[in-house]
């Protein structure tokens, strides 16, 4: 589909990663015009777990992407290494993972953008501030970052393509997929649901001699059971490989929240549901038509309501206190989210001026819009140097220094 080139972005004097398809595309309008037009909608996407793409274009007719360069092994290489040596990760690695890996696929989904090809192979391990080896275990400074997002669309954008052909990478492709059926973003919620079983067992769920038995069996087959682990994760994985996609989570992050719960991580989990959507409210049960009103004794109403009161003053009296502390971990990480936007934004800004912004205002345009109640203050130390600085309402702050001239940041 592909040859990667190790590239220099002139202009920023830093190290690009360039895809070069192997389409030819100049003496099509049609293909031309398609691969420009999904190129930019990947090109918008703006988040830290996600490599941004710098520009896209065509050389002799080949058109190809230049892509923002990470040191790092991908996570299929990490996880080869570590079950060469009967090794797994521990449950709190796989869910530190799992919800950079949810929250980077359910931004781009929100943006309509689908992955298609979500697999280890495609999810780099970088840790900005040193080389990540294959012998060291994960840590919280450790990000998964998503890689050749929308690369299969691109690619489909310049074929000439049949309808009902079948893209991606089949250990880790959802049944609709493989069919060749119309997919949508709980196709790339599977494909996280398989990377989550292997984490766990250290295996995929399906393995086979050819690529159209492993198709077949993620079409037709149950995944086995993994053995010695809670009842409770398997659950989790269990719904994420569902066959039927209204059967499996409706986002990632919902995926990820499960799986906290159920290794025990419960505020994290309740934090990380707090970011998402609301769910349907339950329709009211109905009476039967044959109950009768006047067979209830006139106090058992009232004393129904004292007793519901109370009861929610009681909870209200324990939730409420943690609601505060949970809603203030989300804020916080909401403004470190924001921090990290505002500088590939100002890097973007750099690369299109060769001048830093004087203020935040000034990089709207370029992909970031702050969060509101989030304060972010940008001050300039030199042509090359700047500091921005990120505050809450609760009087939380974080902040970095950028020096383009040596690549240093803290």
């Amino acid at each position: 589909m592909a040859e990667v080139y190790l590239g220099t972005h002139l202009t920023l004097d830093r190290a690009v990663a360039v895809k070069v398809m192997h389409n030819y595309v100049e003496s099509d309008p049609d293909l031309q015009s398609r691969f420009e037009r999904e190129a930019k909608t990947v090109a918008g996407l703006r988040h830290p777990n996600i490599v941004q793409i710098f520009d896209y274009d065509t050389a002799e007719g080949h058109p190809y992407i230049v892509m923002e360069y990470l040191v790092g092994p991908s996570l299929a290489t990490y996880l080869r290494e570590l079950h060469s040596h009967d090794k797994r990760l521990q449950p709190k690695q796989i869910a530190r993972l799992l919800i950079t890996i949810a929250t980077a696929l359910d931004y781009a989904h929100e943006q309509g953008v689908i992955h298609r090809d979500v697999k280890p192979g495609n999810i780099i391990l970088h840790n900005k501030a040193t080389n990540i080896s294959t012998q060291e275990p994960i840590t919280e400074r450790t990000d998964a970052v998503l890689t050749d997002f929308g690369l299969v669309r691109i690619a489909q954008a310049v074929t000439q393509t049949a309808s009902g052909s079948v893209s991606g990478t089949p250990a880790y492709m959802s049944p609709e997929q493989a069919q060749g059926l119309k997919v949508d973003h709980r196709s790339d919620i599977y494909s996280l649901g398989v990377i989550l079983y292997e984490m766990v067992a250290g295996r995929i769920p399906f393995e086979a001699d050819t690529s159209w038995t492993l198709i077949f069996k993620h079409i037709n087959e149950p995944p086995p059971p993994i053995s010695g682990i809670q009842p409770s994760v398997q659950i989790v994985i269990d719904r994420a490989l569902a066959k039927k996609p209204e059967d499996r989570y409706q986002t990632a992050r919902a995926l990820a929240a499960d799986y906290m719960d159920a290794i025990g991580m419960f505020a994290e989990a309740n934090t990380l549901r707090m970011s998402l959507p609301p769910s349907p409210l339950s329709r009211p049960a109905l009476a039967p038509k044959n109950a009768n009103p006047s067979s209830v004794p006139a106090w058992i109403p009232t004393a129904s309501f004292v007793l519901l009161g109370l009861i929610l003053v009681a909870l209200a009296a324990i939730a409420i206190p943690q609601f505060v502390r949970y809603r203030q971990a989300a804020v916080d990480a909401q403004m470190k989210s924001d921090l990290r936007n505002a500088a590939v934004a100002m890097e973007s800004y750099f690369a299109n001026r060769m001048v830093y912004p004087a203020s935040v205002a000034e990089i709207a345009g370029f992909g970031f819009q702050p969060t509101p109640g989030i304060s972010l203050t940008l001050v300039n130390l030199s042509q090359s140097a700047y500091s921005l600085t990120a505050a809450t309402p609760g009087g939380t702050q974080a902040s970095f220094v950028y020096d383009n001239t040596t690549g240093s940041m803290h």
